[in-house]
């Protein structure tokens, strides 16, 4: 029972990032990435699904969108590894897994541990993110952007509701994790 629990709330979630970054997006001129609600959901299926399924969860959705199929703000298809802001899918990885450490932490309601893990985790997701915007913009692109440049792009304009959304998850994490185990 608890497989099959874990396999479609895994399936919800990867519906949550599809609809994020087709929808819920606000789509932004290369090579700053949409704003999204995805990053939020990387958040939560971390907590919701601990580390390996929340990790899990994301790399299938990667996977989605690499074979082909059109779920990524851009599209789909293998050479969309090569946009800027595909480090940004990488660092879901790491975020969704760094959130599984807070599962445990949500259950027993510690809202700055949540919140400060989800920091964290958004952290990670911008270094990747922003290295890899780097290399390809630079190396692949041929376009020269500095580290502050792409920081200022690609950073700035998002952390705030980033990290708002990192406390609205430690504020909701024990109610959420309450209908989660029920």
């Amino acid at each position: 029972m608890k497989n099959t629990k874990q396999l479609t709330l895994s399936a919800i979630f990867i519906a949550l990032y599809i609809i994020s970054g087709l929808f819920l997006n606000i789509k932004l001129p290369d090579p700053i990435p949409p704003m999204s609600m995805q990053i939020f959901f990387c958040l939560a299926s971390g907590i919701c699904l601990g580390k390996k399924y929340g990790a899990i969860s994301v790399m299938v959705y990667i996977f989605m969108g690499l074979i082909g199929l059109p779920v990524f703000a851009k599209g789909g298809g293998i050479f969309y590894v090569l946009q800027p802001t595909f480090g940004y899918l990488i660092g879901f990885v790491l975020c969704a897994f760094i959130m599984g450490f807070a599962k445990k932490q949500a259950e027993k309601h510690s809202f700055w541990c949540v919140s400060l893990l989800g920091i964290i985790a958004v952290l990670a997701v911008y270094l990747i993110g922003c290295i890899y915007m780097y290399f390809i913009l630079n190396f692949y692109l041929g376009k020269s952007m500095s580290v502050f440049a792409i920081f200022e792009v690609a950073v700035l304009p998002f952390i705030i509701k980033d990290f708002l959304l990192c406390f609205v998850l430690g504020a909701i994490s024990k109610p959420l994790i309450k209908i989660i185990n029920s």
